[in-house]
């Protein structure tokens, strides 16, 4: 019990530090991209998605930790909140087939993602701390997590409508996860591989947004973070030389 508690309050101890943003970017790169692949291996498809999903739950409830204000605050007790309530609502598509079940578990992704995305933001773009790399890296989390926001908005979206997209060359239903996630970021990365195609208004609108997000926020909020990362960088090293 005494060595659960210890290896408990170390890894409360690493998640509150800003190298935590850097370990939440390579897991998310790691399990997004992993995602699809794992999904198309029967029997155990559907458990490897809701391991990784569950993952990431976790993993950005503790980032949250970063952000000292947030610590003990009311969002980050939201946010376990959110995350607990996901991943219920995710388990319990495994016995039964309700739509509004998975409308649900839709819905509280999109509020658990939405709400980390606004409270990691928040935290690199403060300019009352230097500007680190492990900053510049929370930044592109944010980026990836816009990604996932908006892939759960588009399952919702069809969920509601199964004509709002498209799909061809996918005939597996049972992945729709892992294929809105391919189509969120070749939205957001601007690739518009076309074989998954929005058509109804809402995912048109979703699409839209997220176009110009994945041109405007690299541009703006990264090269921005990156430029004052390299000033801080120039003037302690010109510091030290004196």
């Amino acid at each position: 019990m005494k060595t659960l508690i210890k290896l408990w309050n170390q890894n409360n101890k690493y998640w509150t530090q800003e190298r935590s943003l850097t370990a939440l970017l390579i897991y998310l790169f790691v399990s997004i991209i992993s995602w699809l692949p794992l999904s198309e291996r029967n029997p155990w498809e559907e458990a490897a998605q809701d391991l990784v999903f569950n993952l990431i739950l976790l993993a950005g409830y503790f980032s949250a930790s970063v952000d000292t204000s947030l610590r003990k605050g009311i969002l980050r007790q939201i946010l376990l909140i959110l995350a607990i309530m996901a991943s219920v609502f995710r388990a319990l598509e495994y016995f039964t087939s309700d739509k509004s079940i998975q409308q649900l578990d839709m819905i509280t992704s999109i509020a658990f993602f939405l709400l980390l995305a606004v409270l990691i933001f928040k935290f690199v773009v403060r300019d009352d701390k230097e500007v680190t790399a492990h900053r510049v890296q929370g930044a592109v989390v944010v980026y990836i997590l816009v990604g996932l926001l908006c892939s759960f908005i588009y399952n919702l979206i069809y969920l509601n409508n199964p004509n709002a997209f498209t799909f061809i060359g996918h005939e597996n239903d049972d992945i729709l996860y892992a294929y809105f996630i391919y189509f969120s970021f070749t939205v957001q990365t601007t690739v518009g591989a076309g074989d998954i195609i929005p058509a109804d208004a809402w995912s048109k609108s979703v699409v839209i947004f997220q176009s110009m997000m994945g041109m405007l926020y690299p541009v703006v909020i990264i090269a921005r973070l990156v430029t004052l990362e390299i000033e801080h960088t120039k003037a302690k090293r010109n510091n030290h030389n004196q």
